[in-house]
């Protein structure tokens, strides 16, 4: 009917710019993470009626008061690990895993970055976090750990080519992405080693790439779709212009492509597959 059925209000969080994470949902519950220039915490609500199951303030030394340094935009990521259901929380200067349910904290580790907003990959053995801004590092980290386990669990990390702002995409063991200058990159998961880099002519990036009927579209802040296949090598199959810029990432229903640029709203489709 579009009747509102709840509008909790009572969390403040200054971001300063915008708010850029997604709520989650996990069994009954709405999960939200407020990582703002004055308040930091991530908070679960009953779906249906919207009273606070849970909340959480960030337990993280930031190392500075400047309010700045302690956003993130980063949606999180719920896993199971040995048995062990987390929800896996990427904020400025660390990720968390936390007890989805309770809001229980299990582990963190610390990296010198703020303002992450790559939403985190798990592969069944490592969760893999891009850190954000201030030189963005991604961090392949072993998610079975308690308490600090910068030092115990960092399996390894890499330096070069990481995004701020677009997340990276996880096929058979290839980690693939496009940075903020458009610069893309495949790694091999299990060592972080470089592949391949291709750097994509006069191309910027705030969307993140996306994986679908077995290739790879990345649109670009010019509003150039580049599309290529996964593998070990770059192979570019077309690059297509519309008419301005992408900052949204690009969604997949069905055999169609739902894009927006900043001026329109698309669905492309190849009709001569229709019947």
């Amino acid at each position: 009917t579009g009747d509102v059925l709840c509008s909790p209000r009572n969390y403040p969080c200054n971001h300063l710019l915008v708010a850029g994470s997604s709520p989650i949902i996990y069994q009954n519950l709405l999960i939200l993470q407020f990582d703002g220039y004055d308040y930091q915490y991530v908070v679960a609500l009953d779906k249906e009626t919207g009273k606070e199951v849970w909340k959480k303030d960030r337990d993280i030394d930031y190392g500075t008061k400047n309010g700045d340094f302690k956003k993130a935009f980063a949606t999180p990521r719920v896993i199971e690990y040995e048995g062990r259901v987390q929800l896996i929380s990427p904020a400025a200067k660390a990720t968390v895993s936390y007890n989805p349910l309770t809001g229980e904290e299990y582990w963190k580790f610390y990296y010198p970055q703020h303002s992450a907003a790559n939403r985190p990959l798990f592969d069944g053995e490592k969760i893999y976090v891009g850190t954000g801004f201030g030189k963005a590092h991604l961090y392949a980290v072993n998610p079975g750990g308690k308490g600090n386990v910068t030092d115990s669990h960092v399996k390894w990390i890499e330096q070069k080519g990481i995004p701020s702002k677009p997340s990276q995409l996880l096929i058979d063991g290839l980690l693939y992405m496009v940075d903020d200058k458009g610069i893309a990159t495949c790694l091999d998961a299990e060592t972080g080693k470089e592949v391949w880099k291709e750097r994509m002519e006069r191309s910027s990036f705030s969307a993140s790439p996306i994986y679908a009927d077995g290739k790879i579209y990345a649109a670009d802040r010019e509003g150039v779709t580049r599309i290529f296949v996964p593998g070990k090598e770059y192979k570019e199959l077309a690059a297509n212009k519309l008419d301005a810029g992408c900052v949204a990432s690009l969604a997949v229903a069905g055999k169609s492509i739902i894009l927006r640029t900043e001026n329109n709203l698309y669905r492309i489709e190849d009709q001569s597959q229709q019947k």
